[in-house]
């Protein structure tokens, strides 16, 4: 995910700088029935982005196009100058439909969104989902755990709950693939493991979700009915 930038970026990056002085962290707002936990989703990150941007004379253009089985998601954030940073984010849908494709690009657009304009969502305690008993929420960093190692192993009945969640296609063969290897070498932390694919699910439930609705209205509308 590399920025690309105008030519010049003085006014632009001041404008970002006084713009985060007022952002606040985004409230997971959000339920996710699966894990009965909150989550910030697009419009959560928004909500906290889109008043101090504006105030700042900064707004952000979103877009998407396909790339063989990939999606390609693009931010670019614009100053009043003319001045502009952008950054894309390359992802492969876990389905072939249009919600699989919906979900991966409205993945991409939260992801986005809260990287380039530094919204950070208020982390809350995983410890339900992830069986661990000991008080304090464990802060994630949003690094997929599936790529770095750690000193906590993985129980067995973390393995076997992370291994239930793949039925829903959260993730992809190849984090599959790394997860399954820390698991087996004893490197995976279960609970960050766990974290990480709450997060996933989350965002793809809502975006479903979205498209779902979005669907049923435009069926009525079709039909006459509004």
């Amino acid at each position: 995910m590399a920025l690309i930038t105008s030519e010049a970026t003085n006014e632009l990056f001041t404008a970002i700088s006084k713009a985060q002085s007022l952002m606040n962290n985004a409230k997971k707002a959000s339920d996710n029935p699966f894990f009965k936990s909150k989550y910030a989703d697009l419009s959560d990150v928004w909500d906290v982005a889109q008043g101090p941007l504006t105030a700042n004379g900064l707004c952000v253009i979103q877009g998407a196009e396909s790339e063989g089985d990939s999606v390609i998601v693009s931010c670019r954030v614009c100053h009043s100058s003319g001045q502009w940073v952008e950054s894309s984010l390359k992802l492969v849908p876990t389905k072939r439909d249009p919600q699989g494709i919906g979900s991966a690009i409205t993945y991409g657009r939260r992801y986005l969104l809260a990287s380039m304009t530094g919204v950070v969502t208020d982390d809350d305690d995983g410890n339900a989902a992830s069986g661990n008993k000991e008080g304090g929420a464990k802060k994630s960093n949003g690094t997929n755990p599936s790529t770095h190692a750690s000193g906590q192993a993985c129980t067995e009945k973390q393995a076997e709950f992370i291994r239930k969640v793949y039925k829903s296609h959260v993730v992809t063969q190849v984090e599959r693939d790394r997860i399954e290897a820390k698991i087996a070498d004893g490197s995976a932390d279960g609970s960050a493991i766990i974290k990480w694919l709450e997060t996933e699910t989350a965002s793809r439930k809502e975006v479903e979700r979205q498209q779902a609705e979005d669907s049923a209205k435009e069926k009525l509308k079709s039909d006459g009915v509004i």
